[in-house]
């Protein structure tokens, strides 16, 4: 979607699939099933304002974030664990790089923290806000995992120059094609050179 927009502009096919997820996914249930592609949603759904400034689309589509994001504050039990009440076993999905790795959790954990603050900067949100105070730990909790570290970055890590060679070190080696965006971007938030 990020490329799309930085190449194309406001286009009807991001749109589109924006709309026809939420038209697929009740507020009740998770995007393809998984926790993180709903809070992916919302992402796309802030990125897509604030690259574009499209104050309509981004109204039209609020509803559905909020549902999202009240359904992930519920999840979420004040220690940080969850219940995302998933039946496929992918409720701490970061990416297939991740998966079934101990460290998922932390990743999905900073994932959300993210989500939240991207929501925040649009607008101020109950759910957000409290889904950053129960799961704020996870920002400086130990990991070998780029695309973890990456989130923990984004998500407010104030761990600079080690984030930073952590995320460079052995270049393109250990996360997915997905993440590199993801990855370049924290290691800029990092002060990498």
């Amino acid at each position: 979607i990020l490329t799309s927009l930085y190449v194309f502009g406001d286009n009807e096919n991001i749109k589109n699939s924006l709309i026809f997820l939420k038209n697929s996914t009740p507020a009740t249930g998770w995007i393809n099933t998984i926790p993180s592609y709903s809070a992916w949603w919302v992402i796309n759904l802030c990125e897509h304002y604030c690259i574009t400034g499209n104050q309509e689309f981004f109204n039209e589509n609020r509803e559905y974030a909020l549902e999202i994001l009240k359904r992930l504050d519920r999840c979420i039990e004040d220690d940080g664990e969850a219940n995302f009440e998933v039946v496929n076993g992918m409720d701490y999905f970061l990416d297939w790089s991740t998966h079934s790795h101990q460290d998922a959790k932390v990743g999905v954990n900073a994932l959300l923290c993210w989500m939240a603050q991207r929501f925040l900067d649009l607008e101020e949100n109950e759910n957000c806000r409290n889904i950053l105070k129960k799961l704020s730990f996870c920002v400086d909790v130990g990991t070998t995992l780029k695309p973890v570290r990456a989130f923990q970055v984004l998500a407010g890590r104030n761990q600079a120059e080690e984030d930073a060679e952590m995320l460079a070190e052995k270049g393109a080696k250990g996360f997915s094609t997905f993440m590199a965006y993801y990855i370049l971007r924290a290691m800029a938030a990092a002060g990498s050179k």
